[in-house]
């Protein structure tokens, strides 16, 4: 994902919708939010960076339960998905956020669980953080002021 001009924070989209001491639901629901952009089984992006992130937001979330980090342990959820997490396509094929949990709300419409599949929405499009993307102006690159050390 780091081509894109975005990245994911499935931590802060959890925190978002759920109350920090709300342990199992954080869990479950960046659990299911990774898995939503990455694809796959829970082996494929558990080492990614955005797992790490969600591991912090376990911590965060043992803390404010007032909870020793060794005595309690979570394991890896599975995950259970009943309603499809649409936003993620939408949101590469369109590469608007807005424009993607509009199109994502209209197909939940027609899901078994409507309601299940627009919660997804939500946390998915609130796991969206902006990237700059920085473009090198190509007029620049062979002039002589960028070769001298001037600073």
């Amino acid at each position: 994902m780091s081509n894109k001009s975005y990245k994911i924070n499935p931590c802060n989209a959890c925190k978002k919708n759920y109350d920090i001491k709300d342990i199992n639901n954080i869990n479950q629901c960046w659990y299911d939010t990774l898995g939503a952009y990455e694809g796959g089984t829970l082996n494929d992006f558990r080492n990614r960076p955005e797992a790490s992130n969600c591991d912090k937001c376990v911590i965060e979330s043992k803390l404010a339960m007032g909870r020793d980090l060794c005595e309690f342990r979570l394991t890896a959820y599975p995950s259970w998905i009943q309603s499809p997490h649409y936003f993620p396509g939408f949101l590469e094929s369109e590469g608007s956020v807005d424009k993607a949990v509009e199109m994502c709300i209209e197909a939940c419409e027609t899901n078994t669980y409507p309601g299940e599949c627009k919660r997804n929405c939500k946390i998915d499009s609130d796991a969206v953080e902006s990237v700059e993307n920085f473009l090198i102006n190509s007029k620049f690159e062979n002039n002589n002021i960028l070769k001298n050390d001037y600073i």
